[in-house]
């Protein structure tokens, strides 16, 4: 990272894009910013490298693609027994081959590992009207060789990009479903609505359910991408509070189908319910913000007194 008055700087100038472009997005599917960070030290190619190669990083942080497929890395993984515990860690080298053949890799939960990163994620988490808790991933191709292919997330995507070129295509958004969105041939992408190109220094903003692919235009492209995972109370946690609800004031035997999904839905308005459903975002709020806290004091200052001494 280079200094901290122009990481800062830069980071208010995402938040200003991020914050404008919700409201933007509104009434849009995506919203660009051509050179919004030029020359950005928020996320490099170096920091890339130092995450992947830091001994400690678990095989669940990172995926390879080769020849567009997941490569399974199980079979790097190792241990040390010492004094009776597992220490585990990967072999790297595996990694460095495949990246010399042309792969792609994308790295998980980078708000886990860079406290920076973490404070941005908090940010972010914070600005956004909804309760939300974001991911961010970091994005590594090379020319003919992507990560995903034609997609759409159900969650929206602001996307910072650091390093080459690459294109989006961009395709008319479709209704949401939680299964059968990755992978789209052609035919199930929809009709193309636009086509941008992405350069160090822009930003991107993308609605929910907008089919995408991508296409590495240099010899390598790398991007940051903040998943705003949508973190208010499940259907499933509705309907399971639902039911807890229906337990206590049922239909009698006999009633008709009809009758029975009335009165399970009908407990949807019973102004206890709504309480119910207060309180639970009420506490996920808490957990949200308390895990940001701890990622935020997850480095050890103790030492400082010495390292600091003049």
């Amino acid at each position: 990272m280079n200094d901290v008055a122009g990481v800062d700087a830069q980071i208010e100038a995402l938040k200003k894009f991020y914050v404008e472009g919700l409201r933007t997005l509104a009434d849009r599917p995506f919203v660009h910013a051509k050179s919004l960070i030029p020359d950005q030290t928020i996320f490099t190619l170096k920091d890339f490298q130092r995450h992947l190669s830091n001994p400690l990083l678990q095989r669940a942080n990172f995926t390879v693609f080769h020849l567009g497929k997941p490569v399974d890395y199980a079979a790097h993984a190792y241990f040390k027994m010492v004094q009776g515990t597992k220490c585990h860690f990967l072999d790297r080298r595996p990694l460095d081959e495949l990246l010399g053949r042309g792969a792609a890799c994308l790295l998980e939960g980078i708000d886990m590992l860079d406290p920076l990163l973490n404070r941005l994620a908090a940010d972010i988490d914070r600005l956004n009207p909804n309760l939300i808790m974001s991911n961010i991933v970091v994005f590594f191709s090379q020319k003919g060789n992507e990560a995903y292919r034609g997609h759409f997330d159900t969650d929206d995507v602001l996307v910072l990009h650091i390093e080459g070129k690459k294109r989006w295509h961009l395709y008319e958004r479709q209704p949401m479903r939680w299964v059968d969105k990755n992978e789209l041939p052609p035919e199930r992408l929809g009709k193309k609505t636009d086509e941008l190109v992405m350069e160090a220094g822009d930003a991107l903003l993308v609605k929910n359910g907008v089919p995408h692919v991508c296409e590495t235009l240099s010899d390598m492209s790398l991007h940051m991408s903040f998943d705003l995972c949508d973190r208010a109370v499940h259907p499933g946690r509705l309907a399971e509070l639902l039911l807890q609800r229906y337990e206590r004031d049922a239909c009698y035997a006999y009633s008709s189908p009809e009758e029975k999904l009335k009165k399970f839905l009908d407990q949807g308005t019973n102004p206890e319910f709504q309480t119910a459903i207060r309180a639970e975002l009420a506490a996920y709020r808490r957990e949200l913000q308390s895990f940001r806290e701890k990622m935020g004091a997850s480095e050890v200052h103790f030492f400082d007194r010495w390292l600091n001494r003049s």
